[in-house]
C-alpha cells in the first residue's frame, strides 16, 4: 500500500487534557444526576392531588420568580402546554427554559465548559430553592402549615444534597489534581533518569573507545619496539661484545697466514669459528636482556598512561554523578514544593467551600430588583433604643425628635425571617452597633436597602418606652427565648 493512503496517527493527548476531559464529563454527569433528584423532590409539592400533574396555581407562582408578572407567567405556561397540565418532565423543561443565559467566560474551552455546567446547575438549584421558599411562604399565609413544613424539609434536603455534591466534586477535583500532578512528576522523573542514563551511556561509550584506542596504541608501540630495537641491539652486541680469546685467535691466524704455516692456521680457524658462535650466542642473550629492559620501561610508561586515563574517566564520571545528584535534588525539591503548594491550595479551597456553598444556596422568594415592601407596626417598641438616628446637622438646626407613637408607626418589619435576610444579617448589625459604626454614612444605604429602614440610635437620650406592660419582654427560665408578660388585672386596670 502506498504511504500516501495510510491514515494519520491520532495525536497523543497530554495528562492535563485527559484530566480536563475527565473533569468535564464528571461535572456533566454530576449536574445531570443532581438535577434529576432535584425535580424528583420538587414535583410532589406541586402534585397535590397525586394525579401526576402539577397544580396550575403553583406553577404560575413558581414562574413569577423568574418572569415577575402573572400575565407573563401565563404566557410562558401557555407556550409549553395548552391544557396547563404539566408532568415532571415538562415542568423541568419549563423551569429550565426560564433560566437566564450565562455570561461569556474567558479561558480554555474545557475550563469554560466545566464552569458553564457548574454555573447553570447552581442557578437552577437557587431557582428551585426560591420556588420552594415562595411555596412555603404562600402556604404559611394560607394556613397550610403541613405543606410549609414539607417545603422546608425539601429545602433542607436540597441544600444538604448540594453541599454534599459540592464537597464530592471538590474531593474528586482534588484527587484528579493530585493524581495528575503525581503522574506528571513521575513522567518528569522518568524523563530525567532517561536523559541522564543516555548521557552516561554516551560517556561510557566514549571512555571505552578512548581506553581501547590507547591500548591499541600501546600494542603498536610494543610491536614497533620489538621490530626495530631487536635487530639493532643484536648488531650492536655482535659488534661490540667480542671475547678476548676470539680476538687473540684472530691475530694468531693472521700471523700464521703471514708466516706460511697454513696447516696450523686451518686448525686455529676451527677454534675461531667456535669462539665466534659462542660470542654470537652471548650477543643474542645480551640483546634479549636489553630488549626486555626497554620493553619493561615502555610497559611501565603505558601503565601510567592507562592509569591516568582511568583516573580522568573516573573523575569525569564522579562529576557527572554530582551533577545528576544536584539535578535530582532540585527536581525532588521542586516536586515537593509543588505538592506543598497544591495541598495548601486544596486546604484553603476546602475551608472556603463550606462558606461559599452556604452563601451560594441562599434562596430568595423575590428577584433582586423586587424587594419586599416593609410592613409598619409597633414592634419597634420592643427595642429599648428604638429611635431614629441622630442627624449630623448643627445644634441650631436640630429637627424635632419623633414621638414614641411615630416611631411605632414607622418601624419596618421584613417578610423574611432574619436568617433569610440577604443584605444585612443580625450578627453584622450587632457588630456595627457595638463598634459605633452603625449610623455612618457608609452603612446607612445598605441598611435601608435591606428593608430595615432607619436604624435606632444607640446614643438616644430619651429612648421610647412601651405603652403598656404587654410589650415588655421577659426572659424564660428554661432558655433565652423572650415571652410576653401575661395580662393581669393590675396591668389592665379591671376588677377595681
Amino acid at each position: 500500500m502506498d504511504a500516501s493512503y495510510m491514515p494519520e496517527a491520532a495525536p497523543s493527548r497530554t495528562p492535563a487534557e485527559i484530566a480536563a476531559e475527565h473533569s468535564r464529563a464528571m461535572a456533566e454527569e454530576s449536574a445531570a444526576h443532581s438535577a434529576e433528584l432535584l425535580f424528583e423532590q420538587l414535583f410532589p409539592l406541586f402534585d397535590r392531588d397525586g394525579s401526576g400533574f402539577a397544580d396550575h396555581a403553583d406553577v404560575t407562582a413558581a414562574l413569577q420568580c423568574a418572569v415577575h408578572t402573572p400575565e407573563e407567567a401565563a404566557r410562558v405556561l401557555a407556550r409549553v402546554s395548552e391544557s396547563g397540565h404539566l408532568d415532571q418532565r415538562r415542568l423541568r423543561e419549563l423551569l429550565e427554559s426560564c433560566m437566564p443565559p450565562l455570561p461569556h467566560w474567558p479561558g480554555p474551552p474545557a475550563a469554560v465548559h466545566v464552569r458553564d455546567v457548574t454555573s447553570r446547575h447552581v442557578r437552577l438549584v437557587k431557582f428551585v430553592l426560591a420556588i420552594v421558599r415562595n411555596f412555603e411562604r404562600r402556604e404559611t399565609e394560607r394556613g397550610g402549615f403541613v405543606a410549609a413544613a414539607q417545603a422546608r424539609d425539601i429545602s433542607r434536603r436540597i441544600r444538604e444534597a448540594e453541599q454534599q455534591r459540592a464537597f464530592q466534586m471538590l474531593e474528586s477535583r482534588k484527587s484528579i489534581q493530585r493524581s495528575t500532578l503525581r503522574k506528571g512528576q513521575a513522567n518528569e522523573a522518568h524523563e530525567f533518569n532517561e536523559a541522564w542514563t543516555g548521557r552516561m551511556g554516551e560517556f561510557n561509550k566514549h571512555a571505552k573507545r578512548a581506553v581501547e584506542a590507547l591500548r591499541a596504541q600501546h600494542e603498536a608501540a610494543v610491536q614497533e619496539l620489538l621490530d626495530t630495537q631487536r635487530p639493532q641491539l643484536l648488531a650492536h652486541f655482535k659488534q661490540h661484545n667480542r671475547s678476548k680469546e676470539a680476538l687473540d685467535a684472530q691475530k694468531v691466524i693472521e700471523r700464521l697466514s703471514v708466516t706460511g704455516n697454513y696447516a696450523e692456521a686451518v686448525q686455529r680457524e676451527k677454534r675461531l669459528e667456535e669462539l665466534v658462535r659462542r660470542d654470537a650466542a652471548d650477543a643474542e642473550s645480551l640483546a634479549e636482556v636489553e630488549l626486555q629492559k626497554r620493553l619493561s620501561v615502555l610497559q611501565w610508561q603505558q601503565k601510567l598512561e592507562v592509569r591516568a586515563l582511568m583516573t580522568k574517566i573516573e573523575r569525569i564520571r564522579s562529576e557527572h554523578r554530582g551533577q545528576w545528584e544536584d539535578g535530582l535534588s532540585k527536581l525532588v525539591l521542586s516536586q515537593r514544593t509543588m505538592l506543598t503548594e497544591l495541598n495548601s491550595r486544596q486546604h484553603r479551597e476546602t475551608r472556603q467551600t463550606a462558606t461559599a456553598v452556604r452563601s451560594m444556596l441562599q434562596p430568595s422568594s423575590l428577584p433582586a430588583d423586587r424587594q419586599a415592601t416593609p410592613l409598619h407596626s409597633n414592634l419597634a417598641l420592643l427595642s429599648p433604643r428604638a429611635s431614629t438616628p441622630r442627624d449630623p446637622s448643627p445644634r441650631g438646626e436640630q429637627p424635632q425628635r419623633p414621638s414614641n407613637r411615630q416611631a411605632a408607626l414607622t418601624a419596618p418589619i421584613v417578610l423574611q425571617r432574619p436568617s433569610r435576610m440577604q443584605k444585612a444579617s443580625p450578627a453584622a448589625i450587632v457588630a456595627m452597633a457595638a463598634t459605633g459604626s452603625l449610623h455612618s454614612p457608609r452603612c446607612l444605604p445598605s441598611a435601608d436597602a435591606s428593608g430595615l429602614g432607619p436604624l435606632p440610635s444607640p446614643t438616644a437620650t430619651y429612648p421610647p418606652r412601651p405603652f403598656t406592660s404587654e410589650h415588655v419582654p421577659l426572659r424564660s427560665s428554661r432558655g433565652s427565648k423572650l415571652t410576653p408578660r401575661p395580662l393581669t388585672t393590675a396591668t389592665t386596670g379591671r376588677g377595681r
